[in-house]
Formats: C-alpha cells, structure tokens, sequence
C-alpha cells in the first residue's frame, strides 16, 4: 500500500531534523569539551545548519518555514564556529608562522630564493 502524500513531508522533515539535532549536538559538545575539559576535536561546519534548514523548509508546519535561518544561528558550524575561526584562529595562526619565520624553520619557496639571488 503506497503512503498518503502527507507522510512524505514528515518522514523527509524528520530525518532532516534528527540529522540535525545530530550535527549540532555534537557541535556544542565539542565545544563545551574544548572550553571545560581541554580537550579539543574537529567540529563540522555548515552540515548541521543545512540540515536544519531542510527541515524547516520540509516539516508540514506554516509557521516554521518563515524561521528556516534558526537552524544556521543554533548550529555551531554555522555561525559562531567560522566567526571564531575567523577571529580568534587565524590571528594566532598568525603569530605561529610569523615566529617560526624568524627562527628560520619555515622555508622560502624557490621562485623567491631564485628572485632574491638575482636582485
């Protein structure tokens, strides 16, 4: 017996929903255990807030399709992970390759040794 044309959007909504509660979950988990445990893992970014975003989009609830952007502010991956990747990583990322150049272990590439023995 096919299933009614209604279930199709709950079945899809919900898996997209778990999906995300999934991804987000493990996201905060990770950073709670960065923050509090010290110990630090890879969060995925994007996947969960997408997730999210098709379930919003595909759950059979009027209301809920005018808030597909909640998914993306909730999720860590997708808002707050790259804002502090941005702000806060990259800069010391910075720091990193500023020091071990001036101890000399990072080594120039070849078009620039091959530029600065001809100049």
């Amino acid at each position: 017996m096919p299933a009614p044309n209604n279930a199709i959007p709950w079945v899809v909504g919900l898996v997209f929903l778990s999906l995300f509660l999934f991804f987000a979950t493990a996201n905060w988990m990770i950073v709670w255990a960065a923050l509090f445990r010290k110990k630090h893992s890879s969060w995925v970014p994007l996947v969960g807030g997408l997730f999210g975003v098709a379930a919003f989009r595909f759950l059979p609830f009027a209301r809920l399709h005018s808030y597909w952007w909640l998914p993306l502010i909730l999720g860590y991956g997708c808002l707050a992970g790259p804002h502090m990747f941005c702000f806060w990583t990259l800069p010391r990322l910075g720091h990193f390759f500023s020091f071990c150049a001036s101890r000399g272990s990072l080594r120039v590439p070849l078009e620039k040794r091959a530029i600065s023995e001809h100049s």
